[in-house]
């Protein structure tokens, strides 16, 4: 089946597409921070975690800037109180 002309593709289009994404910013709507990058951020953050995040600087950086907004920090901080 066409990737265009289904509802999902392969994980390197994904892959490019959401590089592509960032290359106009900081974030998923350029400079600003969205509900999107919460959503997205958190599934770049996964991928990097689990070793399936390709060795990419764009995403990386991405990856830095998600993990460093303060509310992300609290998610951890609750995370790790979970777990203890």
């Amino acid at each position: 089946m066409s990737r265009a002309t289904s509802g999902w593709g392969d994980f390197g289009s994904m892959i490019d597409v959401l590089e592509k994404g960032l290359k106009k910013g900081q974030w998923l709507l350029g400079e600003r921070f969205s509900a999107a990058d919460v959503l997205v951020g958190s599934s770049v953050y996964f991928m990097k975690l689990f070793g399936i995040l390709p060795d990419n600087a764009v995403l990386a950086n991405y990856a830095g800037c998600c993990l460093a907004r303060p509310g992300y920090q609290r998610a951890l901080g609750r995370d790790a109180e979970l777990d203890h």
